[in-house]
């Protein structure tokens, strides 16, 4: 009995006093500043380990001579600076008994920041000065002018925080009104999950009737909570309009013309996370920037969405409204209260080689509905989109309906109009260029009818009343390294009210490409271009013509790539008998672009640019001549 209960305690007493190399011969030590960076030295302890030849590999790659020995330990410093990632280390040793032996493989994270976990940034910028000559004074138009760029991008991460930022800055000397500089956007993003706090130019709102994704200056501030029932919330202000000035730094400096609100999203039923339920509003005040004309006021929307058929059916609907004074200072009788509301399907199938998408749309905008993308209202419109796109194998087509009616609250002062829209698509895409020349064909057939529906009494305009059809077809060219496209356009106008303007028009566009490789890394590339128009008045027995031929002509890689030429010789003509205008010209542009520097310094190059017009009048028998020269320096740096 007592033998039977020492044998495991002495195995476990003679196993507790091995030496640790008995299963790890090597081991990785961690830094000695407790983080390793790009040029942080790896030691490796050794022990006790076999005696042989060691060989180490750093990512695959052989970095055994870097290695320096010493009893117990190994040093190996890389020869260049390690990217920040993670990296891979095995060490081998080849016994004197000619065996291969693997002491160790370990993966380690290299850091580009003693401080942050991830640090990263860039930057890139350029400065140019050009010198303009003209054959003729042009008004308000330097002879001298600048302009310069700046972009600059960088993050920061450190545990749970991640910082993100980006700016992009330019100057124009010639800009109207006199020197610029704007910050035509920048964003800044810090995040602690589930918070983050976002300032500079972003989309306040979701995609939605009152905000329609636009991008505007302003600070956000964004809460998102996932599990059982997942939670989006956002909290904003900003400036409802566009602005690029450095004056309006976060765009909310400005009570006049700054909004605020926020939004929520959520998942409502656990175990169908395809179910989500939006709500938004904003208030605030909207400025006119050129009449000052104020509103203040408020919007709001709820969105229902939801996929179903395994995803194959996606099913949308919004409802939003809106209430506001439009002078901002409470002299209307009531403010204009009004709703707007908007419905989406779409329904995929894909069976075999067939591929299938329905999609449908059904709205309406009341007249005074006011959002951030429209914020006068007067929009007073309902109507509705059918389409039907598929594919199957080389084929892809499409149909769509579409019907747009104003004045839908019926104000029996105003005209109201009813657009509809039919159109057809058929496409095939050759497997080989058909006849070794046709490499797709597109036909598109179109029906447009607007009609007033009704003429409010004493209405003194021209009401649109015409129906336009037309058909056009296109044709991908590819032949003997030449690509290009061949369109052909026809149309008919049917005008019941003015039959004078019924009228079909033919067009014709060609345009060809082709580009030569040549040795040393040269480049040729020669692209005409051919368009020609014609529009018969057959009432009024008219006929208006005009045709365009250019040739644009480049070249790429001479001098050791430091050389770009380009020229682009054009000849054009118009007849247009209705205004009295009969005129031919030709012209002829270039730019030649010489780098005086290359890269590793501050590239620089110079550049020249030109333009010669020669037009001549048939009807008066006089010509006019114009050309402009522009020189220009510029310095790039990243």
């Amino acid at each position: 009995m007592r033998g039977s209960i020492m044998k495991p305690l002495t195995l476990l007493a003679w196993l507790s006093l091995q030496p640790v190399w008995a299963q790890s011969p090597a081991r990785l030590l961690p830094p000695e500043q407790g983080v390793r960076l790009a040029d942080t030295p790896i030691h490796i302890q050794l022990n006790d380990a076999p005696d042989g030849t060691l060989s180490a590999e750093l990512d695959e790659i052989d970095v055994t001579e870097l290695m320096q020995r010493t009893s117990d330990r190994i040093t190996l410093r890389p020869p260049k600076a390690l990217t920040p990632g993670t990296h891979t280390l095995r060490l081998t040793v080849e016994t004197v008994e000619g065996e291969l032996l693997e002491l160790g493989q370990w993966n380690f994270k290299v850091r580009q920041s003693a401080v942050f976990d991830t640090l990263e940034g860039s930057w890139q910028g350029s400065a140019t000065l050009s010198r303009t000559l003209s054959a003729s004074p042009r008004t308000g138009i330097p002879d001298w002018s600048g302009e310069g760029a700046l972009s600059v991008r960088g993050k920061a991460a450190r545990g749970q925080w991640r910082a993100e930022g980006s700016a992009d800055i330019s100057y124009a000397s010639a800009a109207p009104g006199g020197d610029q500089a704007e910050l035509p956007r920048y964003l800044l993003t810090f995040q602690r999950k589930p918070l983050s706090l976002t300032a500079g130019h972003q989309a306040m709102l979701n995609q939605s009737l009152i905000s329609d994704g636009l991008t505007h200056r302003g600070v956000r501030v964004d809460l998102n909570t996932p599990g059982g029932l997942p939670l989006s919330a956002r909290l904003f202000t900003s400036r409802p309009d566009s602005i690029s000035r450095f004056g309006n730094t976060l765009g909310v400096d400005d009570d006049r013309n700054r909004v605020f609100g926020g939004s929520v999203r959520t998942a409502p039923i656990a175990g169908h996370p395809t179910l989500q339920v939006e709500a938004g509003a904003y208030e605030g005040r909207i400025t006119d920037p050129n009449t000052r004309w104020e509103q203040d006021g408020s919007g709001w929307q709820v969105a229902l969405s939801d996929q179903l058929l395994d995803k194959r059916l996606t099913l949308r609907g919004e409802l939003a409204g809106s209430r506001w004074d439009a002078d901002g200072r409470g002299t209307l009788a009531r403010p204009l209260d009004d709703r707007a509301f908007r419905l989406n399907a779409s329904y995929g199938i894909r069976k075999s080689a067939w591929q299938w998408l329905l999609q449908a749309d059904y709205g309406r905008v009341g007249p005074w509905f006011v959002s951030l993308l429209n914020p006068t209202g007067e929009v007073d419109q309902q109507g509705g989109r059918l389409a039907l796109a598929f594919a199957h194998g080389n084929w892809q087509g499409a149909l769509s309906w579409q019907s747009l009616e104003d004045n839908v609250d019926n104000d029996p002062a105003l005209l109201t109009t009813q657009v509809e829209d039919q159109r057809a698509q058929l496409g095939y895409r050759f497997t080989r260029p058909w006849g070794h020349v046709l490499d797709s064909l597109d036909l598109t057939l179109w029906r447009q009818n607007r009609n007033p529906k009704r003429i409010p009494t004493g209405y003194s305009g021209t009401p649109a009343d015409d129906l336009t059809q037309g058909l056009s077809l296109q044709a991908g060219l590819k032949v003997h390294g030449v690509t290009g496209q061949l369109v052909w356009e026809h149309s008919w106008l049917d005008d019941r009210r003015l039959n004078i303007n019924d009228a079909d028009t033919d067009s014709w566009q060609l345009a060809l490409q082709r580009r030569w490789r040549l040795p040393r890394g040269r480049t040729f590339t020669l692209a005409p271009s051919w368009q020609r128009g014609e529009t018969r008045y057959t009432r009024a027995n008219l006929t208006v013509r005009s045709e365009t031929a250019a040739v644009d002509l480049t070249t790429g890689g001479w001098l050791g790539d430091r050389l770009q030429l380009a020229l682009s010789p054009a000849w054009s003509r118009e007849q247009d008998p209705l205004y009295g205008v009969d005129t031919s010209g030709h012209s002829l542009s270039g730019s030649l672009d010489l780098r005086l520097r290359e890269n590793g310094r501050l590239p620089l190059s110079v550049g020249l640019a030109g333009d010669w017009q020669r037009l001549h009048d048939r009807l008066t028998d006089t010509t006019t001549e114009s050309w402009q020269l522009s020189a220009t320096l510029r310095l790039q740096w990243d």
